[in-house]
This record gives C-alpha cells, sequence and structure tokens, in this order.
C-alpha cells in the first residue's frame, strides 16, 4: 500500500511541475502588474521568475527529469512485482506473469503519469494561468533555491549552446501588431469590447500607417478663391458654402497663394478681401498623419494645404479629417453622397477618395469592414488588393478603374 502511495505522489509531483511550467509560460507581465496585483507578494515572486525563464525552466526540468527517473527505477519494478505474484496466484505461468506484469505495470503508471502528471494539470494550466502562477510561485521558488547548483549549470549550459547557434535571449517580449489585433479580436469576441470600439480600436492601429494624401480632400473638389475676385464674389460665395477655410489661388490653379478664414473675413471690417489673406500652411503628401497632428497641435493650425513632391497644390487637410481616420466619417458642409452615384440597378460608380466606411453603409457591403483596418479610402483599396487583373472582385462584388477618359478616378462598382 505504500508503495503505491509513493507512486501516485511522484505522479502528482509531476502534474505540479507540469502545471507550473504551462503557467509560468502562459501568463503575462501585464496581468501581473494590474491593479493591487502590483503589491502582491506572490505576483513579484511570480515577476521574478518569468523574468528569468531559463532559471524556472530549468527547476521544473530538473523536478521533471528526477520524479521520472525515479519512477522509472522505483515504480516499474515495485508495480511489476506485485502484479506477478498477484497473476501467478491465478495460475499464469511465471515467464508469462513476469512479462505479463512489467507490461501492465509500466502501462498503467504512463497512462496515469500522461493523464494526471501532463494533461490534466497543463489544461487547468492554460485555463487558469494567472490563479496557477499565484499559488505556485513561492514552492517553486523554494525548490529553486534548493537545487539551485543544478539550476545554474542547466542555465549556464543553455545560454552557451544559444550563443554556440547565435540566438539572443531577449529582455522582454515585445508585442507586435498582429499581437495586438489578436489581443483586440479576442476581448471583443469575449464581449470586452462593442464593435464600435473594436473597430475604433483597430483605426488606431491602421493610424500610424496613414499619409496626407491618404486622408486629404483631393484639390479638384476643393471650393478655392481666386486672387482676381472682388470682395462682392468672395461674399457670394462664402454665403452658400460656409466652410472655415478657403484656399486662395492665382492664375495658375496648383498654386495657393494663402488662405482665407471665413471668420476673420466676416469680422473684419476692410473694404478689401485680400487684406484677410493669411499664409498657408503646407504640408507633404507623405508626411504620416501622426506627425501632421502633432505639428496641428504645436502650431495651433487645423487647416493645411497638401502639395506633391512638386509643390503642385493636390488637396486640403484638416483636423476633422484626422479625426475621421479615426471615428469614421462625421457630419460635415460638404454632400460626399454626390460622389457615389448609382449607375444602374447593379452598377455603382464612386470617386477614389470615398471613404470605405461610407461605402460599406450606402451599399451595405458589411463585409468591407475589415479592409477598413488596412485602407481607408475605395482608391486605397483597389491598388492595394488588385493584382494583374483589372477587375478586382471580392466577395462577388467586382472593383475596377473606370475606363472613360475624364472619369479615370473613378471606381466602378458591380454588385451580385
Amino acid at each position: 500500500m505504500v508503495d503505491v502511495l509513493i507512486i501516485l505522489l511522484i505522479i502528482i509531483l509531476n502534474g505540479y511541475f507540469s502545471l507550473a511550467e504551462l503557467a509560468l509560460v502562459s501568463v503575462t507581465t501585464e496581468e501581473l502588474t494590474e491593479g493591487n496585483l502590483a503589491q502582491n507578494t506572490n505576483a513579484i515572486r511570480t515577476l521574478k521568475l518569468i523574468k528569468n525563464p531559463e532559471e524556472f525552466l530549468s527547476a521544473v526540468q530538473v523536478g521533471t527529469t528526477l520524479l521520472g527517473l525515479i519512477e522509472g527505477i522505483y515504480g516499474g519494478s515495485v508495480v511489476a512485482a506485485g502484479l506477478e505474484h498477484w497473476l501467478s496466484g491465478w495460475g499464469v505461468p511465471l515467464y508469462f506473469a513476469h512479462t505479463g506484469s512489467l507490461i501492465l505495470g509500466i502501462g498503467s503508471i504512463t497512462y496515469l503519469t500522461i493523464v494526471f502528471g501532463e494533461l490534466v494539470p497543463k489544461s487547468i494550466a492554460l485555463q487558469f494561468p494567472l490563479k496557477v502562477s499565484l499559488i505556485i510561485a513561492p514552492s517553486l521558488v523554494i525548490f529553486s533555491k534548493i537545487a539551485y547548483p543544478f539550476i545554474k549549470l542547466l542555465t549556464y549550459s543553455t545560454h552557451k549552446i544559444l550563443e554556440l547557434l547565435a540566438i539572443k535571449t531577449p529582455e522582454h517580449k515585445k508585442i507586435s501588431e498582429n499581437d495586438l489585433k489578436k489581443m483586440l479580436g479576442t476581448a471583443y469576441n469575449q464581449g470586452l469590447l462593442e464593435k464600435k470600439q473594436f473597430w475604433m480600436h483597430e483605426n488606431v492601429i491602421a493610424f500610424k500607417n496613414r499619409t496626407a494624401f491618404s486622408i486629404m480632400k483631393p484639390a479638384r473638389i476643393t471650393l478655392t478663391l481666386s486672387s482676381a475676385w472682388s470682395t462682392a464674389q468672395v461674399k457670394s460665395l462664402i454665403s452658400k458654402k460656409p466652410y472655415a477655410y478657403f484656399p486662395v489661388i492665382s492664375e495658375d490653379p496648383h498654386t495657393v497663394t494663402g488662405i482665407l478664414k471665413t471668420k476673420t473675413f466676416l469680422l473684419s471690417n476692410d473694404d478689401d478681401w485680400h487684406d484677410s489673406i493669411m499664409d498657408s500652411y503646407e504640408i507633404d503628401s507623405s508626411l504620416p498623419v501622426r506627425d501632421i497632428f502633432t505639428h496641428f497641435k504645436e502650431m495651433n493650425k487645423d487647416f493645411s494645404i497638401v502639395v506633391d513632391a512638386h509643390q503642385k497644390f493636390i488637396g486640403i487637410l484638416t483636423m476633422q479629417d484626422i479625426m475621421e481616420a479615426i471615428f469614421g466619417d462625421l457630419p460635415e458642409l460638404e454632400d460626399y453622397g454626390k460622389y457615389v452615384k448609382q449607375r444602374s440597378e447593379k452598377v455603382w460608380v464612386a470617386e477614389e477618395f470615398i471613404h470605405l466606411q461610407r461605402l460599406r453603409t450606402t451599399l451595405s457591403l458589411d463585409w468591407i469592414r475589415p479592409y477598413e483596418a488596412i485602407y481607408l479610402s475605395v482608391g486605397e483599396l483597389l491598388r492595394g488588393e488588385m493584382k494583374s487583373s483589372p477587375i478586382l472582385e471580392i466577395n462577388g462584388v467586382k472593383f475596377q478603374w473606370s475606363t472613360e477618359p475624364a472619369h479615370e478616378s473613378q471606381v466602378v462598382i458591380t454588385l451580385p
């Protein structure tokens, strides 16, 4: 009976080390430093363990190897001897009783070890890594001190072998963009984030890849003022389209000479509207949006002129455009519905700058949402996804550039 209890104890201890190994590998630094856990003694011990993975893995390996040796030498012979005596009592020939007892003895111990010493503990550790880590940390620290010489030898050997293989051990595991996306997806699937919150977080991740060109309002649909206009002409246009700012151009439509702030103009008593013109703030079309946002804050700006590599005026960009890149389309004076037109029952035509969000809501294309985390506009979608074929087909919907000479920047959308 004592022998059986010893074997069961060995299996339980094996399960303990399996539990400890997977729990410590699965738990994260963020989980151990949240809220009240930041001052928790066991959490601090666990942090020390996971910061030196080679040491705790060596401790676990020492434990499991030692138990495996004891189990193999002691367990097999003890159980086999008992089974051999039992089989002989049933009249089984001595040779077959001896062989059968070894097979049954080793087989039963192996089964119990796999189930209760490996699978069950590891399943528990995967489901509750934080709780398990906090519970086992104190005892594993004690065992590490007892087996210190062996652990140091194993850790040193591991480092040297990794050096020979030219593999560097990182001090801290860095979270990649894909890791962050997976965590957000998990949070959404578990109900921790609502759909709109999930979408907004995806937009924030994609924000770093946006440039001025990708979110600007193109020059061809921007209302501009001619420097040759009279004050009456300017007032007439502003009364119809009361935007906050207007680019001012000269004879060359690709060159902006300044901007007119509507508020300043309306509050001015000057008869000549040219006196209200301010210097334009120009940005390169390739400038990352995150840098533009920083510049806007530092310079107290909310409007800019976008120019290309040749200093040619190609669009305007406002603080609202930046906000829309994160929060989606916001209410504005411009009626963008006129840039998405229905040509027939199944065919629509959209300007390339139309946001995918607007396209999704207008045409009820719910499947397009994942692409919004990568591309802002329908034009970006085509440039990014279209390969050698002139037609991009996704979920039965066909996208292609217009072949009409005057409308080459338009996208023709054919529904299934």
